[in-house]
């Protein structure tokens, strides 16, 4: 498969654990040069890195019918649901890759608060109504599915992504809870924002 630029700064993005965290422009630049120096270097120097191509690889998927990724380089990138499932799809391109990247120490105890919370985060799954309503063979419905992430209809697109993603994370190795998130999350992730008023100047 022939990678393209949008291609590889998803995979950057799944480096980075873009799936649960908003990664700034320049770690995701350092992360995709270092997966395709040629295609994200400079012209004659390859060795430097070429910020404006990671930008406008980064705006395009995000414009993307079925985008993969989501974010600004004011809040950080993220990958959206699309882009974990073409990952997995794909799981062999990551997996060839040899990108290593190095974690602060803020991220190891963040990461480790995050294992402490697996299990209240399990405890909240099986208890939700949307939960049970599932396991009961029953639909589930947007919010009911949107209060097991705690979203609402103001929860930015970003912030709905990244809570979903966060509690696939700490639900990871529980069957029953993989399939029930299989469901929740798309139906979560359809809870639509409240339509502005139109002001006066919109108004014939």
């Amino acid at each position: 498969m022939q990678l393209t630029k949008k291609d590889v700064v998803v995979i950057a993005l799944d480096s980075l654990q873009g799936a649960t965290e908003a990664i700034d422009t320049e770690d995701v630049a350092i992360a995709a040069h270092a997966l395709a120096p040629t295609a994200f270097g400079w012209r004659k120097h390859t060795e430097q890195i070429d910020l404006d191509t990671v930008r406008t690889s980064l705006r395009h998927e995000k414009e993307s019918p079925e985008a993969r990724i989501d974010g600004s380089v004011r809040t950080g990138w993220n990958l959206t649901l699309r882009g974990q499932q073409w990952l997995t799809q794909h799981g062999d391109l990551a997996q060839n890759t040899t990108l290593t990247v190095a974690e602060t120490p803020a991220g190891t105890a963040k990461r480790r608060l995050e294992t402490r919370d697996a299990s209240s985060a399990v405890d909240r799954l099986r208890t939700s109504a949307a939960y049970k309503s599932w396991a009961a063979g029953k639909p589930v419905t947007t919010r009911a599915a949107a209060e097991v992430f705690r979203i609402d209809q103001y929860t930015p697109s970003q912030d709905r992504q990244l809570k979903t993603a966060r509690i696939r994370e700490l639900a990871s190795g529980q069957d029953d809870l993989a399939q029930f998130l299989a469901v929740a999350i798309p139906a979560a992730l359809e809870l639509q924002a409240p339509t502005k008023p139109a002001s006066r100047e919109d108004t014939p």
